[in-house]
C-alpha cells in the first residue's frame, strides 16, 4: 500500500481502498468524471500492477 500510494500521489489521483488482514482492494474511478474509469485511472492501475507481486 505505501509503494502504491507514492504512485497515486505522483499523479496527483487517489483511489479508494480497503485493507483488511491479507487483502487490499483498489476501486479506481474518477469524481471529476461522474464516477466513470478514464485513461487516468487505467494508467495508475498499470503502475499498481507493475509493482505487485500477485498475478
Amino acid at each position: 500500500m505505501v509503494r502504491a500510494s507514492f504512485e497515486a500521489e505522483a499523479m496527483n489521483h487517489h483511489p479508494e481502498w480497503t485493507n483488511v488482514y491479507n487483502r487490499v482492494a483498489i476501486r479506481l474511478n474518477t469524481h471529476d468524471a461522474g464516477g466513470r474509469v478514464t485513461a487516468k485511472d487505467v494508467e495508475l492501475a498499470k503502475k499498481f500492477q507493475a509493482i505487485s507481486w500477485v498475478g
